[in-house]
């Protein structure tokens, strides 16, 4: 989606000229903007103050952060699924995720590096974080 030129607050003040008595032709002209952009904000922000609007946005950039959070997580799991499905189809390997079994070389997705694998594969279970720190 293509990113505003204008601020939430920005936004926000032009809304609130138009309910002082500033006539709309007149802020769109001063803000080179057309009647259908002003009509659209009014829609999508009527009635948030200053304050809403940060929040508003502070709770979309966490929202942002989660996203790519739950991202990272699912594509952990991926890679760890396809390490027990490797490694529980060659007869004799060592159970994953123990420090010192060492790498399985092309385990995972395409465009997953070596280092993920690794990294992924040798995380300490948090059973064993909580029990190893009591």
């Amino acid at each position: 989606m293509k990113k505003s030129r204008f601020s939430e607050e920005q936004i926000a003040m032009a809304l609130r000229q138009v309910e002082a008595g500033t006539p709309v032709v007149e802020i769109c002209r001063s803000l080179q903007i057309t009647e259908q952009t002003f009509y659209r904000w009014k829609k999508k922000y009527r009635g948030l103050g200053t304050p809403e609007i940060r929040e508003l946005r502070q709770l979309r950039e966490e929202n942002k952060k989660l996203n790519a959070l739950v991202a990272d997580l699912t594509l952990d799991k991926h890679i760890l699924q396809e390490s027990l499905k490797k490694s529980s189809k060659t007869p004799g390997a060592a159970p994953v995720g123990r420090v010192g079994t060492g790498c399985v070389p092309g385990v995972g997705s395409p465009g997953v590096s070596h280092e993920r694998v690794c990294t992924v594969e040798h995380r300490v279970p948090i059973a064993e974080a909580i029990a190893g720190s009591a």
